[in-house]
């Protein structure tokens, strides 16, 4: 990396400075790297230690933001879709004029688990 002061179009270099060495460093956690290992190589690439270390962290939080996106969305469209067949079955097994299973709240917190999974990946 040059410099720590970028001018108009440098900071699309600097830009893709930083992906790189978020890529590096996502690329040594998923090989089970130790925290002090990525650290000293982030170094080695030009990056003050605490700087590296910040590196580190956002790697690990986007990871876990990805893994929450997933549960959150899997788990909402489950959530809805069992209610929705749920209330399907309602409809279904009764004769008419008598009283229905609406499962309503079910579906609208599936809805809400899958609002919250875009939530984490726009965020």
């Amino acid at each position: 990396m040059q410099g720590n002061v970028y001018y108009f179009g440098g900071m699309s270099r600097a830009n893709d400075d930083i992906k790189y060495l978020h890529a590096e460093a996502a690329n040594l956690l998923k090989e089970n790297k130790e925290d002090d290992f990525i650290i000293a190589y982030l170094q080695q690439k030009g990056v003050e230690k605490y700087y590296a270390e910040t590196i580190l962290e956002n790697v690990r939080n986007d990871r876990d933001d990805r893994k929450q996106f997933y549960q959150h969305l899997f788990g909402g469209l489950f959530v809805t879709l069992a209610g929705i067949v749920m209330t399907i079955i309602g409809f279904e097994t009764t004769d008419g004029g008598h009283i229905y299973l609406i499962c309503g709240g079910v579906i609208v917190y599936g809805v809400y688990n899958i609002s919250r999974a875009f939530i984490i990946f726009w965020k």
